[in-house]
């Protein structure tokens, strides 16, 4: 899987316009795994992915708020035919790493942080391929954190990367 995926990626570098931060292609929506990945398919290159939401974290399906934040995911990109990839890279499980924009060039990524249905991964949002969207994204969770959204809505939110640890 990870081989397909650096294909891709290599790909996007020889078939799309590419700007120094990232490529953008636009590919078909299959569906959604949970609250920060979804399933896409590239249909000039016939070939579908795994695509993780760049620099946010949503709960895990087992974690408090992991099914509404899914929920959430799906009602963004409910009668999304197609998004556009803003692509990053790939992660150790060959997920391509994305921002993700819908047919309203809407940010899904900033938009579930925006509704508190996921944490700023800050660890990877840091990053320079990521300084265009820091401050927005994470001014974002600051604003659903004091208006207690989503998963703020609990006084004591489990992080999903400590949730993991723990498992």
């Amino acid at each position: 899987y990870w081989f397909k995926a650096a294909i891709f990626t290599a790909l996007l570098s020889i078939t799309y316009t590419a700007t120094a931060d990232f490529k953008s292609v636009r590919v078909s929506l299959e569906g959604i795994a949970d609250g920060d990945t979804i399933y896409v398919r590239d249909t000039k290159q016939k070939v579908s992915y795994r695509v993780r939401l760049a620099m946010i974290d949503a709960p895990e399906k087992s974690q408090q708020y992991g099914t509404q934040s899914k929920i959430a995911l799906q009602q963004l990109l409910r009668g999304s035919g197609y998004v556009t990839l803003h692509v990053h890279g790939t992660d150790r499980y060959g997920r391509l790493i994305a921002v993700v924009e819908d047919e309203r060039s809407r940010n899904i990524n900033l938009e579930l942080v925006n509704q508190g249905a996921a944490w700023v991964y800050t660890q990877y949002a840091k990053r320079g391929e990521f300084s265009k969207y820091y401050s927005v994204i994470t001014t974002a969770e600051q604003n659903a954190r004091m208006q207690r959204l989503g998963l703020w809505a609990d006084p004591d939110p489990i992080e999903p990367w400590r949730f993991r640890r723990s498992k």
